[in-house]
């Protein structure tokens, strides 16, 4: 019984972790779009003072 008890807790940190890890990469994906307009803009910028 000790040991299915053990099991879980260890099932509960991993689904914590990837959890968190499913959230950092979907706010990447969110933000990417913005980020790179961004760095398109400053491009832009650059290429005009030529």
């Amino acid at each position: 019984m000790r040991n299915f008890i053990e099991v879980l807790v260890v099932l509960n940190d991993f689904t914590k972790i990837s959890f968190t890890f499913i959230g950092i990469v979907n706010f990447l994906i969110k933000k990417t779009p913005i980020i790179y307009k961004k760095v398109e803009e400053i491009l832009i910028k650059i290429k005009q003072k030529e």
